[in-house]
């Protein structure tokens, strides 16, 4: 059995019981986020603990047909706008904490989505002769445990922009602005210790590593400092593999041993992970990466084109037991009417307390 969850998207039927399979998750990695969610309470954070235990698994969208009941999880709909026969797709709940390995491999996702666009286009015609992107790593022996482990946070943080403005100040090829290259930030627990590093990926002209490693002692006591490039022939091949490094989780929950036995992280560790990263921001950018905005997409049919709505439970019900019409559903999404007053095509209408003006589009 896979003990790491599978981080991809399942299409999946909902089963007669009306729950929603969890094939994607090892009976491990559940026991595992329910010691979770208990260490969440134990340490009096409630709500956190509730959210990550009911946190669906990375198949909270699933394909539905009409007729079809939802799974008791489910908490809306999103169905195609001109007809929800095209397209009907269940979704459930997720907590969206930075802490649950499946909301923070989606959120991953997201801001793979939000910033490639943008450094692609770099990466294939340089902003200046001679940029090129590298991975850069600043280790510290700042443990999660440390008392003072956010304030250091901020403090190395500072000290990063502080060593990449002398370094590109002090070059002997000359002078180069912060302002004039790309940084994307990203701070990480390691699994070896809780160790705090700082991933980072640059973009500009050559920097020497020495030059590196000795300012960031100078600012913050600690020398280790790794540089690599990215692109052919490189250390990290692909710039997607390299931008997923940065943004991907803020401790790595689990390590596989060589025996191949997957080692979760302590349960306990998980609040304090939270409350530490509390508040921060997931992501920093400096430069030409600053302010890249998310390209909104419009949702659309597949089939039809048509926009993407979203329609709640009860909606559901009334598609699916009545099959009402299309020109009737674009109607209650615009809130001209609603569900219960339409008669449909296979029933008469529901009772005045049965619908709800709900549905939006996309």
């Amino acid at each position: 059995m896979n003990d790491r969850p599978d981080q991809s998207y399942h299409k999946l039927t909902p089963a007669r019981d009306n729950s929603i399979k969890r094939s994607s998750r090892s009976g491990e990695y559940l026991r595992w986020r329910v010691n979770v969610a208990d260490a969440y309470r134990a340490a009096g954070m409630v709500d956190e603990g509730d959210a990550f235990e009911q946190c669906s698994d990375p198949s909270h969208f699933f394909m539905l047909s009409p007729g079809d009941e939802l799974p008791v999880e489910a908490i809306k709909v999103v169905v195609c706008s001109d007809h929800p026969d095209h397209l009907s797709k269940g979704i459930c709940p997720s907590c969206q904490l930075r802490t649950c390995p499946d909301c923070a491999h989606r959120e991953a996702a997201r801001l793979l989505a939000r910033y490639m666009p943008t450094l692609q286009q770099y990466f294939r015609v340089p902003y200046r002769p001679g940029w090129k992107f590298r991975s850069v790593v600043f280790t510290a022996g700042v443990s999660l445990h440390d008392g003072d482990v956010r304030q250091q946070v901020k403090h190395l943080y500072t000290s990063v922009r502080k060593v990449f403005e002398n370094a590109l100040k002090s070059r002997p090829q000359g002078a180069v602005a912060i302002s004039d290259t790309g940084i994307l930030l990203a701070h990480e627990f390691g699994p070896n210790g809780l160790k705090l590093h700082i991933h980072g990926l640059y973009y500009g002209p050559w920097l020497d590593q020495p030059v590196l490693a000795d300012l960031w002692q100078r600012y913050t006591g600690w020398q280790v400092v790794y540089i690599s490039g990215v692109g052919k022939s490189k250390e990290i091949d692909n710039l997607e593999d390299a931008v997923a490094e940065v943004v991907k989780y803020t401790t790595k929950f689990w390590k596989r041993e060589k025996s191949g036995k997957v080692v979760f992280v302590d349960p306990k560790i998980v609040p304090v992970l939270h409350k530490v990263i509390e508040g921060t921001r997931r992501v920093r950018t400096w430069g030409l990466f600053y302010d890249i905005q998310e390209v909104e997409e419009k949702a659309a049919c597949p089939t039809c084109g048509a926009p993407l709505a979203l329609l709640s439970r009860l909606e559901w019900d009334a598609w699916s037991q009545t099959g009402f019409k299309p020109d009737e559903l674009r109607a209650a999404l615009r809130g001209d009417v609603l569900l219960n007053s339409i008669h449909g095509n296979k029933s008469p209408p529901w009772e005045p307390d049965i619908g709800i003006k709900q549905g939006r589009l996309l």
